[in-house]
């Protein structure tokens, strides 16, 4: 399997995001579309079959970016490793005293209920945005 496939697998593998709606652009959709605009499948073989081209890079040149081509597809997959395994949650733990802040415990709780409200297309009450009341929802 190559380079290009596997990341593309680890891509399709990661789950959408709850704070985009479904249908619009993911993380997942970035990923395939660095890979097609700058590792194309079908390069290899149009190169080769087309000859030498003027804009083709040649000698040390080409054996350079290839280089850094592989090093790049190293990164991506690393990177998407590290994602996919949830590896900076488990390095940096969050502590009960960062998720709930002294000044307003209830900040990431109402953020989170906002995300579902608006994932079914519901809204704050007006007064409520308008005299900017705080509470639990």
């Amino acid at each position: 399997m190559s380079q290009i496939s596997r990341i593309r697998t680890l891509a399709r593998s990661l789950p959408p995001s709850p704070l985009r709606q479904a249908g619009t652009l993911q993380l997942t959709d970035a990923i395939e579309s660095i890979l097609s605009r700058h590792f194309p499948e079908s390069s290899a073989s149009a190169t080769s079959s087309a000859g030498p081209s003027k804009s083709a890079p040649t000698g040390s040149r080409q054996a350079i970016s290839e280089s850094r081509a592989r090093d790049a597809m190293d990164g991506m997959l690393r990177s998407l490793q590290r994602i996919q395994s949830n590896a900076a949650s488990k390095r940096y733990p969050l502590s009960e005293r960062t998720l709930t802040p002294a000044h307003d415990p209830n900040t990431y709780l109402r953020i989170l209920n906002g995300v579902r409200q608006s994932a079914k297309g519901q809204g704050r009450a007006w007064w409520k945005r308008f005299f900017q009341v705080r509470g639990k929802d």
